[in-house]
């Protein structure tokens, strides 16, 4: 279970890992949900991460571990057998699907209580989905993650998408460069080394 448990959170984890700035705070009664209206990098952040609803994927996520003890999932792993696991919604449909060969945890994917996908994890990629099942935010590592021992590092690459599937948000982790798109695809903030070192286009 407890194993079990690290797998599930390991995925919250790696989405945007960065805090509310002050101004969320002081809008918290009130949380802005347009990235149009972002006042800068980490403001766009924020607010695109409460579009992709982590804490609602968090909650579900902890129902269905209060639900699953992860006995087989340990039992595949102390005796290094092949195969793939699943968990299931209290409503019967799939809630996680886990690749384990010989042992060793390979990928997952989550899907929430609709039967949507809104996560999976690979040895180098992480993706995380919008409620609609399209894709809203990829990293990708160059060198093979730990998923077995659950080690995460900083990814390579970064990709942000709308739910229409424009870029929304991208950053090369190599040189720190990182941009911001409007909606429409035109250059919104330019970043280097960290979110608060940036310029603004109009």
């Amino acid at each position: 279970m407890k194993t079990l448990k690290k797998v599930l959170f390991i995925l919250i984890s790696t989405i945007f890992m960065i805090s509310c700035t002050a101004a969320d705070i002081d809008n918290f009664l009130k949380p802005e949900t347009d990235t149009e209206k972002a006042y800068s990098p980490r403001n766009f952040v924020d607010i695109f991460r409460r579009n992709l609803d982590l804490k609602e994927i968090k909650k579900e996520m902890k129902i269905l571990l209060d639900q699953n003890d992860g006995k087989k999932f340990d039992e595949f792993l102390n005796n290094k057998k092949t195969g793939e696991l699943k968990e299931y919604h209290k409503n019967g449909k799939i809630g996680l699907v886990l690749n384990i060969q010989k042992g060793i945890l390979k990928s997952f994917i989550y899907y929430d209580e609709n039967g949507i996908k809104r996560m999976s994890v690979t040895e180098n990629e992480v993706k995380a989905y919008y409620k609609s099942g399209k894709k809203a935010v990829f990293f990708k590592y160059n060198k093979s993650l730990n998923l077995h021992n659950l080690e995460l590092e900083d990814p390579d690459e970064q990709i942000a998408y709308y739910e229409d599937g424009r870029k929304a948000m991208e950053i090369d982790n190599t040189s720190k460069i990182g941009r911001i798109y409007h909606k429409d695809g035109r250059l919104f903030f330019e970043f280097s080394g960290s979110l608060d070192n940036y310029k603004r286009y109009d």
